[in-house]
């Protein structure tokens, strides 16, 4: 098993440890009180972490961030789900194509405690920001998504691809890689003013959650005003606090692409 190593960022130290269960491992070091690594999340308290997991075998690190002002006691609590989550997550190297590592969280679904640790901890997060809209990004979001608009008190709204939802929709096209893809909502899911939330599994490049909020932007203003500019369509119509993915891809920049829009990870593959 590896030795323990130091990783340093921000004159942050953060303790590397292994997962490997093959071998004991005594308790993981306590994380810094006051972890400010990620500055982009709205919400004060959040912290991270880098262990070395399963995947790191497949030549994958990941880093836990997790959130809120907890005790000490109750950081090795959320310290250990977070492991175990990371835990249960595959990494298959090239696929879907060549040069690609997918980040399968197919297995963490096989786990009960680790899928429950995962919403648990989306769940604590968001229970207090009075978030009445829950949005989900076809198709994984909608594993995480609906469990925790439930567990919350808010509504879930489904973003599909093309010609999947039996009503009127409203769509917005988005850039990829190679080519353009398009992602629709049906008028009148949400309404101006509501809080919302877009949840996927993971964040690469940032397009597809950058369309979930355009989208969410426009449909109230579309709705009832034909001819008005998407930045007005912004600024009137739903609030979206935050993006909440399981993983981060931070190489390629997705946070970037978001603006100003926070997004909250659970774990960063790096």
């Amino acid at each position: 098993m590896l030795p323990p190593q130091i990783f340093s960022h921000n004159r942050i130290i953060i303790p590397l440890i292994s997962l490997d269960h093959s071998s004991s491992q005594s308790s993981p070091p306590q994380i810094p009180t006051r972890n400010r690594l990620f500055k982009q999340n709205q919400f004060p308290g959040d912290r991270c972490h880098r262990i070395r997991s399963r995947s790191s075998r497949r030549g994958a690190d990941l880093i836990k961030c997790y959130s809120g002002d907890l005790m000490s006691e109750e950081m090795s609590s959320e310290e250990d789900r977070i492991a175990k989550i990371a835990s249960t997550i595959r990494v298959i190297p090239d696929f879907p194509k060549p040069g690609i590592i997918f980040q399968d969280i197919t297995t963490l679904l096989l786990d009960p405690k680790a899928f429950k640790n995962t919403i648990d901890l989306f769940v604590e997060r968001y229970k207090d920001k009075d978030i009445s809209v829950v949005a989900g990004v076809e198709a994984r979001g909608f594993i995480f998504g609906p469990p925790v608009a439930l567990a919350i008190g808010a509504k879930f709204v489904p973003l599909r691809k093309p010609n999947k939802l039996p009503g009127e929709v409203i769509r917005e096209e988005y850039s990829l890689e190679y080519g353009t893809d398009v992602m629709e909502m049906h008028v009148g899911a949400v309404n101006a003013g509501e809080r919302a939330i877009i949840m996927d599994d993971l964040v690469a490049t940032g397009g597809t959650l950058c369309a979930a909020i355009k989208l969410l932007g426009r449909n109230f203003v579309l709705d009832i005003y034909h001819l008005i500019s998407m930045t007005f369509a912004e600024r009137v119509g739903v609030q979206v606090v935050e993006c909440a993915c399981v993983i981060e891809l931070p190489e390629l920049k997705g946070r970037d692409r978001l603006g100003n829009k926070p997004l909250f990870v659970l774990i960063k593959a790096v």
